[in-house]
């Protein structure tokens, strides 16, 4: 219940306009791995980093998740090494906060995991759009370094049917030449005839 108290009052801080001056700077950042292949599951993180000048660190941040969805499908989504963060599935828009106000994110710091599949070939960023980014007094400028996703068709391993095998004949572990084979079948036959 109380959990509830306050998402709903960070949900109303952050639709209140407010002119603050921007006190810190921060990059939020998304790593994981640039070149999969379709149906590959993999991890997406977003990360805070270059954090400065803020009061206290980064307390709440928001916005929505943005990607290709005709290219990946978030599959689940976890925390990071910071405070909850809460995503609305419909539309990836995630709001993050430290229930506190004590304990912001003053260093490097993995804030969210986001497990991706690769449904179809082609390219995504993945990014966030109309973030806000706050510290305990002010909003914090940030940069937003977007991850770049390939995602390559898996080529199949095609079998030419229309070429032919010549038979090998093996005698005591030495390869035996097909000219040889018939000596021996001619051997065989004229051994049977004379009985």
């Amino acid at each position: 219940m109380k959990k509830n108290f306050y998402v709903g009052a960070l949900v109303s801080l952050m639709s209140i306009p407010m002119v603050v001056n921007a006190a810190g700077v921060s990059t939020v950042k998304f790593e994981g791995n640039t070149n999969v292949n379709v149906g590959d599951e993999f991890t997406v993180n977003m990360v805070f980093d270059n954090i400065n000048g803020t009061n206290n660190g980064i307390v709440g941040f928001g916005g929505y998740i943005n990607f290709d969805n005709s290219v990946l499908e978030l599959v689940s989504t976890s925390q990071g090494d910071t405070y909850e963060v809460l995503i609305n599935r419909k539309n990836n828009k995630i709001i993050g906060i430290d229930y506190t106000l004590a304990n912001g994110i003053k260093e490097r710091t993995n804030a969210y995991r986001m497990t991706f599949k690769a449904i179809k070939e082609g390219n995504s960023n993945v990014t966030l759009v109309n973030g806000e980014v706050e510290d305990t007094k002010n909003s914090v400028d940030f940069n937003v370094e977007s991850l770049n996703i390939d995602v390559n068709k898996v080529v199949e391993n095609h079998v030419n049917t229309n070429s032919t095998v010549e038979p090998t004949y093996v005698e005591n572990d030495t390869v035996v030449e097909d000219t040889k084979v018939e000596d021996i079948k001619n051997a065989i036959s004229k051994f049977f005839k004379r009985g």
